[in-house]
């Protein structure tokens, strides 16, 4: 019997150079990987008010990995004393600028840090540190530099502010990178402290956004008591949301 010629695809050579390049070259704002030119950037400013699936967007963005490195606040006693603090000079801009900017800026902040407390305090809401990257692609530099404006665009249409870490774009690469690594000198700049149901409110409650964050569970290897896990069951049943125009419930 002849053996049948074996069919073998062909090598994909843009993916082969994004997962396995030839050599990396890190410069002080952006990486050479291979054929490819990448640079990574932190989340640094969030929406104040943020809608049912605000994080929807995140797998839209084009020639971008996205890597979201999510954490438990563990201090919480000392958060929470923190967050007092704040109000109290909050407080005193309040009762003693003329500006009026300045002064409806520290009510804002007065009214959102006092709700952070009865949430966590009161309701035992979890609060979470999320740090928020992107890494964008481009295999010259007129595609990189269109890919970067098409990012930059799309971050801030969804109310979001970028900066990039630079001269440490190494640990921000390695930390965008499936590793299970975090770096507090990237964590420190872009950490943003939220309730565990403002970030699950991110995403859409279908069965296929349910088994993703069960990956995302599993990929960042969460340290949390069955609480957590039981509280993130009840915001599945409970919540009702629109998505396409649909009412729909998990």
């Amino acid at each position: 019997m002849k053996t049948k010629d074996i069919e073998t695809m062909p090598i994909n050579q843009e993916l082969l150079n994004l997962i396995a390049p030839q050599g990396i070259e890190i410069k002080s704002s952006r990486v050479q990987m291979g054929e490819f030119l990448s640079k990574i950037q932190y989340i640094s400013g969030y929406p104040s008010r943020v809608n049912i699936g605000w994080l929807l967007n995140l797998k839209d963005i084009p020639n971008t990995i996205v890597s979201l490195v999510i954490t438990p606040i563990e201090d919480v006693q000392g958060f929470v004393e923190g967050v007092s603090k704040g109000i109290t000079t909050d407080k005193n801009t309040y009762n003693t600028t003329q500006n009026e900017f300045l002064k409806t800026q520290a009510e804002f902040k007065i009214l959102s840090a006092e709700t952070m407390i009865r949430e966590i305090t009161i309701d035992n809401i979890p609060y979470i540190n999320l740090s928020f990257l992107a890494k964008t692609n481009g295999n010259t530099e007129n595609v990189f530099t269109e890919n970067m404006r098409i990012v930059k665009n799309k971050i801030a249409g969804m109310g979001l502010k970028a900066r990039l870490p630079a001269f440490q774009q190494e640990l921000a690469l390695k930390q965008a990178s499936p590793y299970d690594v975090a770096y507090e000198k990237i964590t420190k700049n872009s950490n943003k402290q939220m309730s565990l149901s403002a970030l699950f409110n991110g995403l859409p409650f279908s069965r296929k956004w349910f088994n993703w964050w069960k990956r995302l569970l599993y990929w960042n290897r969460w340290r949390w008591q069955s609480y957590y896990f039981r509280y993130i069951y009840k915001i599945i049943r409970q919540t009702k949301f629109q998505y396409n125009n649909k009412w729909c419930k998990w």
